[in-house]
């Protein structure tokens, strides 16, 4: 969905399409500020801004820098030739939320989250450019989780408030799966090893069958070779923890779809585990 008004941007961020790298290769859009201090928060609203660069210190144009909300929503904005930006964020999308995730994507380069305590109505808040603001280029056997936009909510809960460890989204449901890469032969002569990386909160993985990792599927290999392993558990105060789960790919053929899955497992008979994550990137190594 759509709301213009002058300097705002909302974003829907819809499940279908899992395949782009960019809210706008869905359909997303919007009016956007990028600049200034001059950008004055209307009431209700609080400003986010900043400035971003990559590795060398140069500005980092064109990437998208949301707010993710609600029902697979957004307050964000792009970064202009400067790698400047600014947008509005409706405070009460935001109520009890501690901390709220600003995450940051370019194609490309890994995506970088952001934390703020909380979004209060008329309140300023800066992202710094510096380097553990700005996100870094994508090296050689790394890879983006295609399509993982903005934060995701796995699970049984449909979320709606400041619950569920401050959660600031609604479920997608128990499964989510994305595009990582085609299996190729320098692949499969190159790496034997896979590390996926994510940043998540609320994952009680030791106390519930939640699964992270990849899967090979293609025409070729029936139901698919699947790698999972169980994160274990995030902070337990609702904070962000950064996971990296080693898994062996050895026997992925060649043409082969690679997909990264994540599964909200079964925590009782009735309840599943309600979580968020974002920030997927995956490592082959040898």
């Amino acid at each position: 969905m759509h709301t213009r008004q002058p300097h705002f941007r909302r974003l829907a961020l819809a499940l279908a399409c899992s395949l782009a790298v960019t809210l706008t290769a869905c359909g997303g859009g919007g009016d956007s500020s990028t600049g200034s201090d001059e950008l004055q928060p209307a009431a209700g609203y609080a400003v986010v801004q900043g400035q971003l660069t990559d590795s060398s210190g140069a500005p980092l144009a064109g990437a998208q820098v949301l707010a993710p909300f609600g029902n697979n929503q957004a307050w964000g904005g792009d970064t202009d030739a400067q790698g400047k930006f600014a947008f509005q964020a409706r405070a009460a999308d935001f109520t009890g939320v501690d901390p709220v995730a600003v995450v940051i994507h370019k194609p490309g380069f890994r995506p970088t989250t952001v934390y703020f305590g909380g979004i209060q109505q008329g309140a300023r808040y800066v992202v710094p450019a510096n380097a553990s603001t700005s996100p870094r280029a994508l090296a050689a056997g790394e890879y983006a989780a295609q399509g993982l936009i903005g934060l995701w909510h796995l699970g049984d809960d449909s979320f709606g408030g400041s619950v569920n460890s401050r959660l600031q989204t609604g479920t997608r449901g128990r499964l989510a799966d994305f595009v990582i890469t085609t299996w190729t032969a320098e692949h499969k002569a190159a790496y034997s090893q896979a590390v996926v990386e994510f940043v998540g909160r609320g994952i009680q993985g030791l106390t519930c069958t939640t699964q992270f990792g990849l899967a090979a599927v293609g025409a070729n290999i029936g139901a698919g070779i699947p790698r999972y392993a169980n994160p274990g558990n995030s902070d337990v105060n609702g904070g962000f923890t950064r996971f990296a789960l080693r898994l062996n790919v050895a026997d992925f053929p060649v043409g082969a779809q690679v997909r990264l899955v994540a599964i909200a497992g079964n925590c009782s008979s009735s309840d599943l585990d309600d979580f968020e994550f974002t920030e997927a990137v995956v490592r082959f190594e040898r």
